[in-house]
């Protein structure tokens, strides 16, 4: 188990600026998950950084990309080709589109 205590500061020119503050315990987990019926999720080959992704959507699950790559400190793109991959492995699924919510399989 381990402790992060994180912030994150959005600063531009002509717009409120938003301070974060945001504790987050991380588990590390290894494995499969999941049952006969519903198949099983391997989630033991997923990156850190899509570890971090999901804690963040199990944080705030109508979290938009944007402010993942503005918490994580990457560019968008990279953030989609997470989030894509984590889609295709099962994990993640966004529900009712830009305006829904994301929902984690496992």
């Amino acid at each position: 188990m381990k402790v992060v205590k994180s912030f994150l500061v959005s600063i531009g020119y002509n717009h409120l600026k938003i301070v974060f503050y945001f504790t987050k315990i991380v588990f590390a987990k290894s494995g499969q998950i999941g049952s006969q019926i519903g198949g099983q999720i391997d989630i033991s080959n997923i990156t850190d950084r899509q570890k971090e992704i999901l804690d963040l959507i199990k944080q705030n699950n109508k979290i938009s990309r944007k402010m993942i790559s503005e918490i994580l400190d990457i560019n968008q793109s990279a953030v989609l080709k997470h989030l894509n991959t984590l889609k295709q492995k099962g994990i993640l699924t966004r529900v009712n589109g830009t305006r829904g919510y994301w929902e984690i399989k496992i």
